[in-house]
């Protein structure tokens, strides 16, 4: 499952075209500000960037919840979320359980006791071989 692609414009649409650019946010969820010499930048509204992180948080949740209640389940969909898990050498897809409570420690180890996922933060996987 994947979003709907955003709505590109150049950067410097909206600096020139500010309230036409910014308009463009009633049809869509975001625009991408394309820049030459840097990163994209995502336009969205205030509301919709609180409503997105509250989705992922909801997710995490249940994730953390699920895997703390049935840690065999979460190994066994684990492959169906992460398809690679499936290539991995057996003794390695074996530990799949550990690369899901990895993840979900992970969460929790985000800003306010693992009330918001850190979108910047980089889980290093150990695998036991």
């Amino acid at each position: 499952m994947t979003a709907a692609p955003l709505e590109s414009v150049p950067f410097s649409d909206l600096l020139r075209h500010p309230s036409e650019t910014t308009d463009r946010l009633n049809g869509t969820r975001a625009v991408r500000l394309h820049r030459r010499d840097a990163a994209d930048l995502v336009l969205m509204t205030a509301a919709r960037a609180d409503a997105e992180a509250e989705i992922v948080e909801v997710a995490a949740q249940l994730l953390a919840q699920l895997a703390r209640v049935s840690p065999d389940l979460v190994s066994r969909v684990l492959p169906l979320a992460l398809p690679w898990v499936r290539f991995l050498p057996s003794a390695e897809r074996a530990s799949a359980q550990k690369v899901a409570a990895t993840l979900v420690a992970a969460k929790m180890a985000g800003p306010g006791g693992g009330n918001r996922p850190r979108p910047d933060m980089i889980v290093p996987l150990e695998w036991d071989i």
